[in-house]
């Protein structure tokens, strides 16, 4: 059996099929040789896509592998740049909804290559899902948007030298239609521009070149032929007028985006012409016109408002017109014949290839900026708009470049300035928005502040009040019309009316005290600001004030007042107390000081014998009448100084002071002492403290003291030792007295530096004093900007520190004497000749006087004594003396008037006087050296330290 069926249909297929097949193999062929990929687009319904077929050009052009694209778009487009994004998808949705063909131009950021430019192209179909299919090419055209974005660029460059060239400019296209018309041709051809353009270019020619120009335009299209391209020649032009006038006309062809283009540049020859003319009319004259003619050139070339330059194939300036060299900084005539890389080697570097190749292309090279230095503007960069011309001979060939030089230094300064202006103007928007900003945090703050703060205008009518004066007043503005008066009783309104307000408007500001007004009627005391805010003009434009509540202040002052009216009675109570305790120191001063003064100057003059020999225990029994009198002259002292240091009339005078020689001075005070109780006495120093700016007779005070206790409570046999440490870290330096005694327990060392205060009271105490030794030691070091500190041990010893300020000089001063130091001065001995020199001695108390008297006679002086001040003046000047010893304390007149008297005495006035007194206060020093006393002396006196400060002064007699 045999079984047929017809296969026509499948083999039709199988044909169908394989065409399809031929026809993909085919289409893969050609998307591997167009600069681009093919694929085909799926949109669906749920608004992802994908490509379910892509060439393989693909993934180079968007930098991502086949398999990503072909199951989502995503990474796709997240490299799309985010300012084309919004657009293509917006295109893409668009054609879909359409349908219609897709086109958009967006930039890709390539994975490796960067940002680069794609187009592409689609036909989208609607499929029964909803889903939209589409195939598509897409390509990348980087290239032609650099292209194109450098044609924009020299299409503005040569619309700047076109608009600034003298010639005129036009272009047209192949039908003869004028697509551009500088101000150059507007003012040869009396046209504006608006006039010409879109219009044909034979408007401009006279008949019968007019109805000729279109044929030409055709034959030259169909043959190909360009008679008049790139070669000069003369036409004949007609302005708008109707004048007919001759020109020089070079055309140039060019393509712009596939379309040609040709540029003609035309120059009105009508002067040339006419000089032309003449000369065929006037041959005879013709060196003279030429001449003529010439230096008007010269005078168009020179005069012209841009620079022009001409150049030979070396590149050597051939001409040069005035503006140019004035541009150039050179003179004119410096440029002939030399060559641009010697006169401007900077613009050199730039220029000379460019005329270089015109001259081998003989092509113009147009818009170029130069950015240099000249001669004319040394150390200034300047900037030019440079356009560079072939000079054309009759058969074409380049026999000169020609140069066209406009400086357009100051419109780029301009440029640059506006860009500046546009900075600052954004950065005062940003600073006027912060301010902005800060004035609504000031409000927010006026706002909410417990002060009372309002505004009103100049005739006093309420503006604002912040919600605590609204809240006190009771009242707003904002409901009820408000005058400054509503707020203030009429004794505050006087205030503001008469003061307040005419000072903020004269000052700015007015500052005092007012009164408020409440809702509920009280008066509140205020204390006010009131600002007065003017324009620019000085006008003034609203008032604010702000306002304190001081009801508690004004309380609190009125307490004050009662109270310091308390205080004023308890100061004056204390003021003449301290008075009365001033008179009682000086008083108890004087009266314990001058018997004391006699006794010691009498047991001083026994002890030197001046009154007979004496034995032995005489002499032991005198020495102790004087040790009790020094002991006393001690407790005097320091109860003295204890008192002066409380009422704060202590007297301080610092000095340098050589630490290493004081201290050795001040060892030696106690040396004898502590060799009577068999002590170890040691010195430790520190080598690096040499000089320190204190008070040295103070300090020698306070360690004479602190010394002083050592000896006196350190048991026989033992040890004590001053030490000096420095501390330039601290600018400090540290006295320290240490001995090996009692020591003291930690329950006593609070009541340590107290005065009149002694550890052991009992009335069968071991160790005698009064207890102001250490109170004076602490106090004197406060003083002196240190402080004290005690460390001790009971059995074992005690450590006293004084811890000084470290002030220094550069070095020590110089040891000084307190004698003249005259040749052959020196004290005097008993046994030396008297001496011629008369002593006055004017002192009221004559165991004082009997003591000195004996003592100076003794010595060898002749002593004449006065017990009152007015004897002591007659006896002064009846006998001239060479020397006056004066008590200031004396009934009657005292010794500071009997001084400014005696310095008044003719012949006698300028007799040494030493100034003797028992009160030792603070000041009276100076007071006796400002009445006239040339040296001043405590008492009770030392009569040997007076015997050689009167041999000093007596010296000279």
């Amino acid at each position: 059996m045999v079984f047929l069926r017809d296969i026509t249909e499948r083999k039709h297929a199988e044909e169908v099929l394989r065409q399809r097949i031929d026809l993909q193999d085919q289409l893969a062929k050609i998307a591997e040789t167009v600069p681009g990929a093919i694929y085909r687009f799926y949109l669906r319904p749920d608004g992802s896509s994908y490509l379910s077929y892509a060439s393989p050009a693909i993934e180079d052009l968007l930098g991502l592998p086949q398999a990503v694209v072909a199951n989502d778009l995503a990474p796709f487009y997240a490299n799309i740049h985010p300012d084309d994004l919004p657009h293509v998808m917006e295109s893409i949705l668009t054609a879909s909804r359409t349908p219609s063909a897709w086109h958009a131009e967006f930039r890709h950021r390539h994975p490796t290559k960067g940002e680069r430019w794609l187009e592409g192209w689609s036909a989208p179909r609607l499929e029964p899902d909803g889903s939209v299919f589409s195939h598509g090419f897409v390509t990348d055209v980087t290239e032609r948007k650099r292209v194109e974005e450098a044609l924009r660029d020299s299409e503005a460059k040569l619309q700047a030298i076109v608009n600034t060239a003298v010639d005129a400019i036009m272009t047209i296209d192949v039908q003869g239609t004028v697509l551009s018309f500088n101000p150059s041709a507007e003012r040869v051809f009396g046209y504006a521009a608006a006039e010409v353009l879109g219009r044909n270019v034979s408007m401009l020619m006279p008949l019968p070149h007019s109805q000729e120009h279109d044929n030409y335009m055709a034959r030259s299209l169909r043959t190909g032929e360009r008679h008049v391209i790139g070669v000069g020649r003369e036409i004949l032009a007609q302005r708008k007028n109707g004048t007919v006038f001759p020109a020089e006309i070079g055309v140039s062809e060019t393509r712009i985006g596939g379309n040609v283009i040709f540029v003609g540049i035309l120059r009105d020859i009508s002067e040339r012409k006419a000089a032309e003319e003449e000369i065929r009319k006037l041959n005879a004259s013709l060196e003279l016109v030429v001449a003529r003619r010439t230096a008007e050139l010269e005078s168009m070339l020179a005069n012209a408002t841009i620079g022009l330059a001409f150049f030979d194939r070396d590149i050597r300036y051939l001409r040069i017109n005035r503006c140019l060299a004035e541009i150039d900084g050179i003179p004119a005539d410096a440029h002939l014949g030399r060559p641009l890389r010697e006169l401007l080697p900077g613009i050199a570097e730039t220029v000379e290839p460019i005329v270089r190749r015109i001259f081998e292309m003989g092509r113009p090279h147009t818009g170029l900026e130069i950015e240099g230095m000249t001669a004319a503007h040394p150390g200034e960069r300047r900037t030019w708009l440079e356009s560079y011309y072939p000079v054309l001979a009759a058969d074409g060939t380049v026999i000169s470049v020609g140069a066209t030089v406009t400086e357009i230094t100051e419109r780029k300064r301009a440029e640059e300035e506006l860009v500046e202006l546009n900075r600052v103007l954004r950065q005062e928007i940003a600073e006027r928005e912060r301010v902005e900003r800060q004035v609504r945090l000031l409000a927010a703050v006026l706002e909410a502040s417990p002060d009372l703060v309002g505004i009103a205008d100049p005739s006093g009518r309420v503006l604002h009040l912040n919600r605590a004066f609204s809240e006190a007043l009771g009242r707003s503005p904002e409901t009820e019309p408000l005058m400054i008066r509503d707020c203030h009783p009429p004794k505050a309104l006087r205030i503001f009316e008469e003061e307040g307000l005419p000072t903020a408007a004269r000052l700015g500001f007015w500052r005092g005290e007012t009164e408020f007004v409440t809702g509920d009627g009280r008066s509140i005391p205020m204390s006010q600001l009131i600002i007065g805010h003017s324009d620019a003009q000085g006008s003034l434009q609203f008032y604010s004030t702000i306002m304190h509540d001081i009801s508690k202040r004004k309380q609190m002052e009125e307490a004050l007042r009662l109270h310091g009216q308390e205080l004023a009675v308890a100061n004056a109570e204390l003021a003449r107390a301290a008075r009365l305790k001033d008179e009682f120191l000086a008083s108890m001063s004087h009266e314990l000081r001058t018997p004391l003064n006699g006794i010691l100057n009498i047991s001083q003059g026994l002890a030197e014998q001046i009154y007979g020999t004496m034995n032995s225990r005489q002499q032991e029994a005198l020495h102790d009448v004087e040790e009790c009198g020094r002991h006393l002259l001690s407790l005097i002292n320091d109860i003295l100084d204890v008192a002066k240091v409380e009422a704060g009339k202590i007297e301080f005078e610092p000095g340098p002071i050589a630490v290493k020689r004081f201290c050795q001075a001040t060892i030696r005070l106690v040396k004898e002492s502590a060799q009577k109780k068999r002590l170890r006495l040691s010195l430790n120093f520190d080598e690096s403290v040499g000089v320190l700016i204190s008070d040295e007779r103070r300090l020698k005070q306070i360690l004479v003291n602190l010394l002083s206790n050592a000896v006196k409570f350190t048991p026989e046999g033992g040890e004590m030792a001053m030490e000096v440490a420095g501390d330039r870290s601290g600018r400090q330096v540290c006295f320290t007295v240490r001995d090996t005694g009692i020591g003291i327990s930690p329950e006593d060392l609070a009541r340590l530096f107290q005065p009149f205060v002694q550890l052991d009271s009992r009335l069968s105490r071991n160790y005698p004093g009064t207890g102001l030794g250490l109170a004076l030691v602490k106090r004197l070091a406060t003083l002196l900007g240190g402080h004290t500190r005690v460390d001790s041990q009971p059995g074992v010893g005690s450590r006293f520190t004084v811890v000084l300020p470290w002030i220094e000089e550069s070095r020590a001063p110089e040891p000084e004497s307190t004698l003249a130091g005259e040749p052959g001065g020196g004290p005097r001995r008993a046994d030396e000749p008297a001496t011629e020199a008369i002593v006055v001695v004017i002192e009221d108390n004559p165991f004082n006087a009997r003591g000195l008297c004996d003592y100076l006679c003794f010595k060898g002086f002749r002593v004449e004594w006065a017990s009152n001040a007015l004897d002591g003046i007659a006896l002064v000047q009846r006998i001239q003396p060479s020397l006056v010893v004066m008590d200031i304390q004396m009934p009657g007149m005292d010794g500071l008037e009997a001084i400014q008297r005696i310095r008044q005495l003719p012949a006698i006035g300028d007799v040494p006087i030493i100034a003797l007194t028992a009160l030792a206060m603070p000041g009276d020093r100076e007071r006796c050296l400002e009445a006239g006393a040339t040296e001043y002396i405590a008492k009770p006196v030392v009569l040997g330290d007076f015997l050689q400060l009167a041999t000093k002064l007596t010296a000279g007699t």
